[in-house]
């Protein structure tokens, strides 16, 4: 789901605004349990840092989970990548 976003964030800045004004709504942004993970939110969204969350570490697999970034995603891209990963893989 990032590569999409990232790809639309690279093609159109204002969706990378709307992306950091979304992080700064983020209700968990006092939480000390989550401030790690927003402050590196922060960090890739202001330096564009993408292959912290494009790698397949466990790291980026956990910023997934918190992302910020699909919130550019239209509705229907985003339900179509998330019915593509539902999908059975085929071998």
């Amino acid at each position: 789901m990032h590569e999409e976003a990232v790809r639309l964030v690279r093609s159109d800045p204002s969706l990378l605004q709307r992306a950091q004004a979304t992080l700064e709504r983020w209700p968990g942004a006092g939480n000390t349990r989550s401030s790690a993970t927003w402050i590196e939110w922060r960090d890739i969204l202001s330096q564009g840092k993408w292959c912290r969350v494009l790698s397949w570490t466990r790291r980026a697999q956990a910023m997934d989970q918190a992302s910020r970034l699909v919130t550019v995603l239209p509705e229907p891209l985003r339900q179509r990548v998330l019915d593509q990963l539902k999908a059975p893989k085929k071998v």
